[in-house]
């Protein structure tokens, strides 16, 4: 957390959402440790049971928390990492088959950084990041294909800003659904 308030040009409570069942936890397993009153640990550990069911929401179904609208990026909107895995493993299972060259939108964040977390290390796997809001396929995707790669792009359908033509040069792979209808889109070409 720390480091994240210290290099964070923005912040918002989606970096630290992740980070509140541990600490809590933490906070709780602390306070047994120095507090030996009865009525205090009693207290503490009947907190820590009403809080039991968000934490569990918290940490394996955040889908169905409810949180301030002004915090769309964590589960939802483009910023949301809903797909990344699974297009990970769907890249990565071609890639031993084939040279794989992926453009994704962005040069980081989300999409690229997401997506080489998932893939670090992994021989023939490309990620190349191709910028916001481009209308054609890009040059170094069309490069890639005539090169013999096998080419693929991962793009949000809110921000998809291709053109016809070059949408119907694609394939879509796979949608990956997002809680707001989004979806992240898996494109060979």
């Amino acid at each position: 957390m720390l480091s994240n308030a210290i290099f964070a040009k923005v912040f918002t409570a989606r970096y630290l959402l992740y980070t509140i069942t541990p600490l809590f936890i933490l906070i709780i397993f602390l306070y047994f440790q120095h507090n030996r009153h009865l009525f205090f640990n009693l207290f503490a550990a009947f907190a820590l049971i009403l809080c039991l069911p968000i934490l569990y929401r918290m940490s394996f179904s955040p889908q169905t928390l409810v949180l301030p609208s002004t915090e769309t990026g964590y589960l939802t909107d483009w910023t949301s990492g809903w797909g990344i895995e699974e297009s990970a493993n769907f890249l990565i299972d071609r890639s031993k088959h084939s040279n794989v060259i992926v453009g994704t939108e962005g040069y980081f964040g989300t999409l690229p950084d997401g997506l080489q977390i998932y893939t670090d290390g992994i021989p023939h796997l490309t990620i190349i990041g191709q910028g916001l809001g481009f209308t054609e396929i890009p040059q170094s995707l069309l490069a890639a294909k005539a090169y013999g790669d096998e080419v693929y792009l991962l793009i949000n359908q809110s921000r998809n800003k291709l053109s016809a033509f070059s949408l119907a040069r694609l394939t879509l792979i796979e949608q990956y659904p997002k809680p707001d209808g989004d979806y992240l889109v898996l494109y060979r070409l």
